[in-house]
């Protein structure tokens, strides 16, 4: 940054300049997608009536109505597949993202079960699955879900953090670190997996390794109120007061409602 006024005020409008432009830029791209979702949904129609008895045509216009939000037209035409194709795989699994998406659980739950006992290995089903038992508050049948989805895909680090979710909900937080380190190895540049090992550390009274995790995130991203705010957290805990409180200096700049929660407990 420059040494004068001018130079920052011209560094601050053009950043506010390509800011105004990507978000005129998304606005635009998202009428285009909901106007060509509209033309699909609208094609699909006619290619129906055409064809009533084809699963393809039916899952298709699914589909289209799914990209407009239009979940519950959306299962109907997945259903009208089902009943030509009874196991047809990817209309079990798109039925069930549709009641997903309506916060219909048990119902997602059935159509997901039903694409995996067709084709067990073959699509996210299991991860869906335990999506629906995780909202639903069933911590068990979501961790159960999740350890068939990373025997599935054991490169998906998404499905390793869903899964020490799941492990600290239940207050298995042994087995939620061994499932975070996994998705550490898998991304290790995803400095947010470190500010969630470090909550588990946190929470088994294991201070410094959480310290250190959070640290971890703040070399990767100084400004991260969150990581500031467990660091001072944990600071706390093992009894060391003067670095709790450089931590609430950050984060009174980063964010005043962490700060003030922090300054809370230090007293």
């Amino acid at each position: 940054m420059g040494n004068t006024a001018k130079p920052k005020k011209r560094w601050f409008l053009k950043t506010e300049l390509v800011v105004l432009a990507f978000v005129l830029c998304i606005c635009v791209l998202k009428s285009v997608i909901i106007d060509i979702g509209g033309t699909r949904a609208a094609v699909r129609k006619p290619v129906v009536r055409i064809s009533p008895d084809s699963t393809n045509a039916h899952f298709l216009l699914g589909d289209a109505y799914f990209d407009l939000g239009r979940y519950e037209e959306a299962i109907a035409a997945y259903k009208r597949a089902i009943k030509i194709v009874p196991d047809d795989t990817d209309a079990h699994f798109r039925l069930g993202d549709a009641y997903y998406d309506l916060g219909r659980y048990q119902e997602a739950i059935e159509a997901y079960k039903r694409a995996i006992k067709i084709e067990p290995n073959g699509t996210d089903a299991d991860f869906r699955l335990g999506d629906s038992y995780y909202d639903l508050g069933d911590c068990q049948k979501s961790i159960d879900a999740y350890k068939q989805a990373v025997k599935i895909r054991p490169n998906d680090a998404l499905a390793y953090i869903s899964l020490g979710l799941s492990y600290c909900d239940a207050g298995r937080y042994e087995e939620a670190i061994k499932a975070y380190k996994q998705a550490i190895r898998l991304e290790p540049d995803i400095a947010g997996l470190y500010l969630l090992l470090g909550q588990a550390y946190s929470q088994m009274g294991r201070h410094q390794e959480a310290i250190a995790a959070y640290k971890h995130v703040i070399d990767a991203e100084p400004n991260r109120a969150k990581a500031h705010y467990h660091l001072g957290k944990a600071y706390l805990e093992i009894g060391n007061k003067d670095l709790a409180l450089e931590e609430y200096q950050i984060l009174s700049r980063l964010d005043k409602e962490l700060a003030k929660e922090l300054f809370g407990l230090a007293k």
